[in-house]
């Protein structure tokens, strides 16, 4: 749905340029500015989102981490065996596993209440992988549209296509936006 109706917004646009070209004309120097801009602005915004995304992550590598080596020690007690290689969702499978056998006891206590935040940590932690492909793919593809146009501006502006590049552009990069304030609101 939002893609259909980016597409009717882009040809609203190209219909009101073709119709109505004396609205607004626009020179070769308002599109060159306005890309290059775009293109130098969006890339800064994917490095720094980019960098706030692997802080974030790292953080939460770091908690699952530390909760795993609590639930290690507990399992530890339960199973007889070495558990200190065992990956997050092994501790996590295993220790359902000593749940389901014994029902009292301070481990178990303990690893019913750490349980649910190591499963947490991996929902977040694919939710904001997710968020931060589909910001960098959308945000990568504005800004080679963004190239393309500063390329061909001398043709853009002889064809009288200017306002209907400016819109287009424009509201890409209202959508990438939108992407970057998701993944901020995800990452807070």
């Amino acid at each position: 749905m939002k893609y259909f109706i980016i597409g009717l917004l882009i040809l609203l646009t190209v219909a009101l340029n073709r119709f109505y070209p004396q609205l607004m004309t626009v020179n070769d120097n308002h599109l060159f500015w306005l890309s290059s801009t775009i293109a130098q602005g969006f890339i800064a915004l994917v490095s720094l989102l980019g960098m706030v995304g692997i802080f974030k992550l790292q953080y939460i590598s770091n908690e699952r981490e530390r909760l795993t080596d609590s639930m290690r020690e507990a399992l530890g007690f339960y199973v007889n065996k070495t558990v200190c290689t065992y990956t997050p969702q092994q501790i996590v499978d295993s220790a359902k596993d000593v749940m389901s056998k014994n029902t009292g006891g301070g481990w178990i206590t303990a690893m019913q209440k750490v349980i649910p935040c190591i499963e947490n940590s991996f929902t977040d932690e694919k939710n904001i992988k997710g968020k931060i492909i589909s910001f960098v793919i959308f945000t990568l593809i504005l800004v080679g549209i963004t190239l393309l146009s500063l390329a061909l501006t001398p043709l853009i502006i002889q064809y009288s296509l200017g306002i209907s590049v400016l819109g287009i552009l424009l509201i890409l990069s209202a959508y990438s936006l939108f992407l970057a304030i998701r993944l901020v609101k995800s990452m807070l």
